[in-house]
Formats: C-alpha cells, structure tokens, sequence
C-alpha cells in the first residue's frame, strides 16, 4: 500500500524515479530531494525535514 501511495505522489507531482540508475541519486522535477544514511535514519530526517531546512513542506 505503501509504495502505491509513493508511486500515485511521484505521478502527480510529475517526479521521475532514477534511484536505481547510473547517478544513484535520482533525479526530479520538483519537489524535496533528501539522502537518508539507515544507521542514522531519524537524524537524517531531521535534520532534511526540519523547518528551517524544508521551509517548502508547507508551500
């Protein structure tokens, strides 16, 4: 349900999903792009997410 929801979001917002190619980063359109390490996931979005930092989450 997850990645449905993921996938319906990227449509929309006209996002194209690179991960897995070449550059390893992805690219995108528009919207937020962040990197996110797994041994310090909750720091990471934090810190990418934080208002300061994502001052167009409310946009």
């Amino acid at each position: 349900i997850f990645q449905d929801l993921l996938a319906h979001d990227r449509e929309a917002n006209d996002i194209v999903d690179d991960f897995h190619s070449f550059a390893g980063l992805g690219s995108r359109r528009n919207g937020i792009s962040i990197a996110v390490r797994r041994q310090h996931l909750y720091e990471d979005a934090f810190e990418a997410l934080s208002l300061g930092n994502g001052k167009y989450l409310l946009e």
